[in-house]
């Protein structure tokens, strides 16, 4: 494009993610890649302008994927977020129906026992692989990767955004979540936030 813009390298840039009901969306090599590129693009976003940063402060991450919200409710319901029924999307009347049987069928085929957030020793990252999209693993590194150089971050959207502080709560550390929690915020659109459906 004519704008400044990120490309990503072959790896992690390589293709969109496979269908979620498969259980296997992503190899677990390009999830770590992508999050390694995240908290990268994120600390070097996070530092000043004099050392080598572009301090935006704060930095704004938006959500942009299409079917991106039902990969969202897969992420969250593989980290043990109940957020059937409460995911939005494009249309006024989510497929709240063919959301959950897509999820189900994809945490099913990868997670035969049970899904993992019922279980402590999951790997949020290995849930991603499994049901997520390429988007959540990058834009988590870059919460956790500017949030550690203080720098506060502004999730604009819904579902998504939601689905990402979820993943990047689940990589940090438990005794730094809470001043996760204190830079981090998601803003959605009224319309979002008051939908019934």
């Amino acid at each position: 494009p004519a704008i400044p813009h990120l490309r990503l390298p072959a790896l992690e840039g390589s293709a969109p993610a496979r269908c979620l009901s498969s259980g296997m969306a992503m190899d677990p090599g390009r999830v770590q890649a992508l999050l390694a590129r995240g908290l990268r693009w994120g600390e070097r976003l996070g530092r000043p302008a004099g050392a080598g940063g572009l301090s935006p402060s704060p930095l704004v991450v938006a959500e942009c994927v299409p079917g991106g919200s039902t990969t969202a409710l897969a992420v969250l319901e593989g980290l043990g977020v109940r957020a059937q029924g409460l995911v939005s999307g494009s249309l006024r009347h989510p497929a709240h129906g063919l959301k959950a049987a897509l999820v189900g069928q994809g945490l099913a085929a990868a997670y035969p026992m049970g899904v993992q957030g019922t279980n402590p020793t999951w790997d949020p990252l290995a849930v991603v692989a499994a049901v997520g999209d390429p988007m959540q693993p990058l834009a988590a590194g870059l919460v956790l990767g500017a949030a550690a150089q203080g720098v506060p971050v502004l999730l604009a959207g819904g579902s998504q955004m939601a689905a990402v502080l979820a993943l990047a709560l689940a990589i940090a550390p438990a005794e730094g979540r809470p001043a996760l929690l204190d830079l981090v915020q998601v803003a959605t659109t009224a319309w979002v936030a008051q939908d019934s459906g």
